[in-house]
């Protein structure tokens, strides 16, 4: 049975990847485990938005796949959009970017994001352009 995960973003406070289970966040975050955690499903955004607000529920109809090559695919009723991603680190933090081909579908998550937190199952995210407002 292929595993579907939710893929649920704040997008001025907090990115969220995360599915049904309820793992404790692992304060041990590295480029390589965020990378097993997001190449290991399907994802679905289920909240996109700043604060308390939705932004953009559009992207809740999506199912996103982050591959091995760093290539990403969204597809929405039978549409694919292409993409990369990759992770990288430096000395404060461990990143996720993701940039989209067809940035007019997508622009709100071609962003490079800051990880707060991860565990196998869920990935918390901060977009790094609000992280940088907020020092």
């Amino acid at each position: 049975m292929k595993k579907i995960l939710h893929f649920v973003l704040l997008v001025s406070l907090t990115m969220i990847i995360s599915n049904c289970s309820r793992d404790e966040a692992n304060n041990n975050i590295s480029p390589s485990k965020v990378t097993n955690t997001v190449s290991s499903g399907s994802w679905h955004v289920t909240y996109f938005g700043d604060k308390d607000k939705e932004e953009a529920s559009h992207l809740n109809e999506y199912k996103f796949t982050f591959m091995d090559s760093n290539i990403i695919t969204a597809i929405r009723e039978g549409r694919v959009v292409k993409g990369t991603w990759q992770t990288d680190a430096d000395k404060a933090s461990v990143k996720l970017n993701i940039k989209f081909d067809d940035p007019a579908h997508l622009d709100e998550l071609s962003e490079e994001w800051q990880v707060l937190e991860r565990t196998d199952t869920r990935i918390k995210l901060l977009r790094v352009s609000d992280a940088n407002r907020q020092n």
